[in-house]
């Protein structure tokens, strides 16, 4: 988006880069831009001077802002490469849809090229940028923290409905790897189903791949937050009953999707992401868990294959800008502590977990090892890792009825 925006302030302040007109399409701009380098590229036709009074005026011009893209205008120097640079993306991004629309026609030839699939995506996405000043990075960094500050906004991310994630890490931020990770039990799977749901109540598209449990699994797990459910195995409920489950998850639910496809690979992974996020937007991925991602090469040790995938996540979070959310398994080492608290080093497999995360937390239950249980238990949060900030331990409550962190 900065190389679109400054190629269209150059063409806007700089008579010189006119010239280069021709060479560009309307697909080498994001939708809302497209309609910008629409009426810049009639006025080139129609032989009339291209500024911002007869750009703005063209008719369904975003005005505003037409007017920030001119002001961000400083120099043309560096004008033909990122001119260069949004061609080649588009090409790129045009030969990726491509692919997905057959792939999407064809499961099994899917499979027969998946490998073509995951060179593209090795090769840089479509996400490729070209080499920024830092002074520029910076003023837009400065000028977009001033907008927020003037909507009352304090997060650099989006909320996420969690006081202390939206207190130490500034809400959910796009480009983000968070690994959830714990023992059995710990109710991982209850915190990033939660989680997400408590994210796509705020209007944002948050997709779950589950790997472990089925659909149905999930949906009863999401049903028994009604307090009215928590026996929903039973199905012991009248008519009036199961038609207000039915109006409340409907109204709950409906920028959060699952998927319970089994034995995906990373590119797998990475596939979905991006038909999901071509189709319905996408703000959050969920990825339920680790271990059970499959490697396609047979010839790594299981370290090497989960140092690959942890990787490839973090990737998966940058090019796509989305949370990526993935649950781990810990070893057992915190069961021999006296608190049973877990720890960095718990980590299972893979110490390139740790460092590819921009954050680690661990759901943490003491009242699981306790005889006597409480109906609500007093739970922890502990975030041991966060690349955007400071750490600690946070209270909580887990509800094992209903299988939920509140």
């Amino acid at each position: 988006m900065d190389s679109e925006k400054y190629v269209l302030s150059c063409l806007l302040a700089d008579p010189s880069t006119q010239r280069f007109i021709p060479r560009l399409s309307e697909q080498c701009f994001s939708p809302k831009l497209q309609p910008i380098f629409s009426r810049i590229k009639e006025l080139y036709i129609d032989n009339l001077p291209i500024d911002l009074v007869t750009v703005a005026n063209g008719e369904g011009i975003d005005k505003i802002e037409t007017a920030k893209i001119q002001g961000q205008y400083y120099t043309s120097l560096h004008f033909e490469p990122h001119c260069d640079l949004i061609r080649a993306i588009a090409t790129k991004k045009q030969i990726k849809e491509d692919i997905i629309k057959i792939l999407e026609k064809d499961t099994q030839l899917k499979t027969q090229v998946n490998n073509i699939q995951e060179v593209l995506n090795n090769a840089g996405g479509i996400e490729e940028k070209a080499p920024e000043p830092l002074a520029k990075v910076t003023g837009q960094l400065l000028e977009d923290m001033l907008e927020k500050v003037k909507r009352g906004e304090a997060l650099t991310g989006k909320p996420s409905g969690w006081a202390f994630i939206d207190a130490y890490l500034g809400g959910w931020n796009k480009g983000d790897l968070v690994i959830v990770a714990g023992r059995p039990a710990m109710g991982k799977t209850a915190f990033a189903l939660g989680t997400g749901l408590r994210f796509a109540e705020m209007g944002n598209s948050v997709l779950f791949l589950s790997l472990e449990m089925s659909n149905e699994q999930l949906a009863g797990r999401y049903l028994q937050y009604q307090e009215k459910a928590t026996n929903i195995r039973r199905a012991d409920f009248s008519e009036a009953e199961l038609n207000e489950m039915l109006d409340w998850s409907v109204r709950r639910t409906e920028d959060f999707w699952i998927d319970d496809s089994a034995n995906l690979t990373i590119s797998d992974i990475r596939y979905k992401a991006q038909l999901h996020r071509q189709k319905y937007g996408l703000d959050m991925l969920v990825v339920d868990y680790i271990g059970l991602i499959k490697s396609k090469n047979s010839q790594r040790n299981r370290e090497q294959e989960v140092s690959q995938i942890s990787q490839q996540l973090k990737l998966i979070a940058k090019d796509l800008g989305i949370t990526v959310i993935a649950l781990s398994q810990l070893n057992r080492q915190a069961e021999h502590r006296a608190d049973k608290k877990p720890m960095l080093s718990d980590l299972r497999e893979s110490g390139s977990i740790e460092q590819d995360a921009d954050c680690v937390m661990f759901p943490f239950r003491p009242a699981y090892y306790e005889e006597e249980k409480p109906e609500i238990e007093d739970a922890l949060i502990i975030i041991s890792k966060n690349r955007h900030g400071g750490t600690g331990e946070f209270d909580v409550r887990f509800n094992p009825k209903q299988t939920k962190y509140i």
